[in-house]
């Protein structure tokens, strides 16, 4: 039987991210768990529909509310990025 994702369900599954700049993440994010924001800290992504990279800067740790196709090695300063899909 087919499971059908709403936008307001929880994730159904998670992977440690490693930060890219040639490769797509495995399975596109609904949202990123970052372990370790702060101020200072700063994710660079491509978003789920494309279009150029943006980065977020002052990145708090929690949860990341994007949908992320990539997340670039280059201008990424967290670490500990878990994607949930």
């Amino acid at each position: 039987m087919a499971r059908y994702v709403l936008p307001n369900d929880p994730a159904l599954s998670a992977a440690v991210v490693t930060p890219s700049d040639t490769e797509d993440l495995p399975n596109y994010s609904r949202m990123l768990y970052v372990a370790d924001g702060g101020t200072g800290q700063s994710i660079k992504v491509t978003m789920l529909n494309g279009g150029e990279p943006v980065i977020f800067n002052n990145v708090p740790t929690g949860m990341l509310l994007v949908q992320a196709r990539k997340v670039w090695a280059a201008d990424t300063t967290v670490s500990d990025v878990i994607a949930l899909w």
